[in-house]
């Protein structure tokens, strides 16, 4: 939420990320589920763009999305 942090750069190691095992787009919305798992919108924000770049839809995005929410759910479940 600061502007602060908004403007540093991530600093990830980008080059195997650039060259995925899996179709990009798949790649892309693997990265969006585990984004909105950790809750930064930034990284959704970037990863929703790169997945509809790849041709897929907002219902695409939305998908993943609710597939992480399951996947918490599950997970928080578990641990009980």
């Amino acid at each position: 939420g600061k502007e602060a942090y908004e403007k540093k750069p991530a600093r990830l190691r980008m080059q195997w990320m650039a060259r995925p095992r899996t179709c990009k787009a798949m790649y892309e919305l693997m990265s969006l589920a585990v984004a909105a798992l950790a809750g930064c919108e930034k990284c959704i924000k970037a990863h929703e763009a790169s997945v509809q770049q790849h041709g897929l839809t907002e219902d695409h995005v939305h998908e993943a999305a609710r597939l992480a929410a399951i996947l918490m759910g599950a997970a928080v479940a578990l641990n009980l």
